[in-house]
C-alpha cells in the first residue's frame, strides 16, 4: 500500500466521522501526540506517513476497527486484498470509504444497493419475458 493509498483512507476515514483536521490534532494530543494540522494533511494527500504508533490512534479516533483489513492487508477470512483485485482506482476509493464508514452510513449503503439490485432482477426478468 502506498502513502497515497492510506492518506485517502485517512481522509475519507475523518471526513465520515465529520471531524475536521483541528479537532483531529486536539484529539491525537490526548495520546500525548503532537502534531500539526500541516502534518495532517500531509498524511491525507501522501505527501508523508504516520508513524505506526500515531496511524492506530488516528484509527482509534477514527473508528477504525479493523485495521489490517481497512488498509489492505489480508484479514484471517480474507482470499484477496483490495490492492490485489482488478478494481479500478474509483472502485478502491469506494472500498475504502465504505470500510471506514460508520455502521448507519454502511446500512443506508446496503440498503440502496439492495434496492438498485432488486429494480435491476425486476428489469432483467421483464426482458427475459
Amino acid at each position: 500500500m502506498t502513502k497515497e493509498d492510506i492518506g485517502i483512507i485517512l481522509k475519507s476515514a475523518r471526513n465520515s466521522v465529520g471531524l475536521t483536521p483541528s479537532e483531529v490534532v486536539s484529539s491525537l494530543k490526548t495520546f500525548n501526540i503532537d502534531i500539526s494540522e500541516k502534518t495532517l494533511y500531509g498524511y491525507e494527500n501522501g505527501h508523508s506517513s504516520p508513524q505506526i504508533s500515531t496511524l492506530f490512534h488516528l484509527c482509534d479516533i477514527y473508528g477504525i476497527e479493523d485495521i489490517s483489513g481497512t488498509f489492505g492487508f489480508k484479514s484471517k477470512n480474507a482470499t484477496q486484498t483490495v490492492e490485489e483485485s482488478n478494481f479500478t482506482e474509483t472502485e478502491k476509493s469506494l472500498i475504502c470509504a465504505y470500510r471506514t464508514a460508520s455502521e448507519d452510513d454502511r446500512a443506508v449503503v446496503d440498503t440502496v444497493l439492495k434496492k438498485y439490485m432488486d429494480v435491476r432482477q425486476k428489469y432483467i426478468s421483464e426482458l427475459a419475458m
